[in-house]
């Protein structure tokens, strides 16, 4: 069990004070998350509060807990002012120790898979760990570096964001050695006024960049010039791009799945496992941030075969069931109108009798109705064959299809789910996505439980 923190480190640091000496091995805030060696952080809220589970951490073997009042539960305490400031104080006390390279990812789409990508190519060839899951937030950056050991080499950080001000303070903490911004489009847009707004909330992660610090960019999306710009004034002088066309690196020819591109003058040839034209710009970047890093591209162009999409992204299986087998495309962790048209364009891609399963996409603001209505175009250009969806939004959608084209729409996920498995049948293939909040998880796990 690695050694991460002792509770006297964690004192000095806070300013706090621990009833007993003990070292610590993992940071969580959540309860269930807790395993031997774990501090237990209780972070107060709105909904819940993290003192009232202290008692459930300890159950599952917490050597302490963090609080910033007294509980009453046996086990061992370190009590500060506040628990939320001083996990950001252990944080950038766990960025300042390390003498690791840190990638800062942020963007409207893809943050996630390029991270995923690039931590599946990078651990291969050096001491490497990234972000769990989508621990992007004010939360989840935090854990994130609290949890990183003191020799680790490269440590990959998701920062996502809803309102501006929010990737200001994260970069804060994590101090990127190279800042992306993978794409500017209309995710969050409720939160702001403007596309350009959430190009300027992006763009904060240029404010706290390391010393040397680099930047690279999309050149394929039309802010690329204004978030170029942007880095400049914040002093980033050495700014890369990946794209299409015309940019550091660079897709020389696709042909299926195989790749051949150029990384900063190094050409490369892969196969992509992942599906989807998007992860041809996705897979471009990754490989750029492994030259920026001063990895084998080579090596990481070779990996890249073995990578897959993750559940929630994209994953796709083939389920047999007693009327046969279909295709589930499983894209259900989150959506906006870029992700969305990417996910119909795939599902385009594909043989069979395709249905899409499409739920609400949110936080869009009075912009909802305009971008839910534009995929009935999308879905006529991939000659998708019906349509289940659900959600007020969708609904909008759903009215104006086709006829021919129209499955059932119902308010919520849950009425969708059995009018939907009722018409499963051999040779389907079936993709499902919409914004969590829409709970399009709940369809996904009705669907694969029809497995035999």
């Amino acid at each position: 069990m690695e050694f991460l923190w002792s509770s006297a480190e964690i004192e000095k640091i806070t300013g706090g004070k621990s009833t007993k000496y003990f070292e610590i091995s993992k940071i969580t805030t959540d309860h269930r998350e807790v395993e031997e060696g774990t501090l237990f952080v209780a972070l107060p809220g709105s909904k819940l509060d993290g003192h009232d589970f202290v008692q459930g951490a300890f159950n599952h073997h917490a050597i302490g807990a963090m609080v910033e009042r007294p509980v009453e539960a046996a086990g061992e305490y370190i009590y500060v002012e506040g628990t939320s400031a001083a996990l950001d104080q252990i944080a950038v006390a766990a960025r300042e120790r390390s003498q690791a390279k840190f990638i800062g990812i942020t963007g409207s789409v893809g943050k996630t898979s390029i991270k995923e990508a690039l931590f599946f190519l990078l651990k291969n060839q050096a001491k490497a760990l990234a972000s769990v899951g989508s621990y992007n937030n004010h939360v989840g950056v935090p854990l994130t570096l609290v949890n990183f050991p003191e020799d680790l080499e490269y440590g990959i950080v998701e920062m996502g964001m809803n309102h501006a001000g929010e990737i200001a303070h994260l970069g804060k903490l994590v101090q990127p050695d190279i800042c992306v911004i993978t794409s500017i489009s209309p995710a969050h847009l409720g939160s702001f006024q403007s596309i350009q707004e959430i190009a300027d909330a992006k763009a904060e992660i240029f404010q706290n960049y390391a010393p040397e610090g680099v930047a690279v960019l999309n050149k394929s999306n039309e802010y690329f010039d204004y978030l170029w710009q942007k880095a400049k004034q914040q002093g980033i002088d050495r700014i890369y791009s990946f794209g299409l066309s015309s940019a550091d690196a660079f897709l020389i020819k696709r042909e299926g799945n195989q790749i051949r591109a150029s990384i900063l003058d190094e050409i490369v040839e892969y196969t992509l496992a992942v599906e989807g034209e998007h992860w041809t710009l996705n897979s471009l970047c990754v490989l750029l941030l492994l030259k920026l890093t001063g990895a084998d591209v080579q090596k990481g162009a070779e990996d890249f075969g073995s990578f897959h999409a993750l559940k929630g992204r994209g994953q796709t299986t083939t389920i047999s069931f007693n009327n046969g087998s279909f295709v589930l495309i499983d894209d259900s962790y989150n959506a906006n109108p870029d992700s969305m048209k990417a996910g119909i364009a795939l599902l385009g891609q594909k043989k069979g009798h395709k249905i899409a399963v499409l739920g609400d996409m949110l936080e869009l603001g009075e912009m909802g109705p305009k971008y839910h209505l534009g995929l009935a175009q999308e879905l006529l250009d991939a000659h998708v064959d019906r349509v289940y969806a659900c959600g007020r939004l969708m609904g909008l959608l759903f009215e104006m299809l086709p006829p021919v084209m129209k499955g059932v729409w119902r308010e919520t996920s849950e009425e969708l789910i059995q009018p939907l498995l009722d018409s499963i049948e051999d040779n389907d293939v079936v993709f499902v996505k919409g914004s969590k909040g829409s709970k399009m998880n709940l369809i996904i796990s009705s669907l694969e439980s029809l497995a035999r």
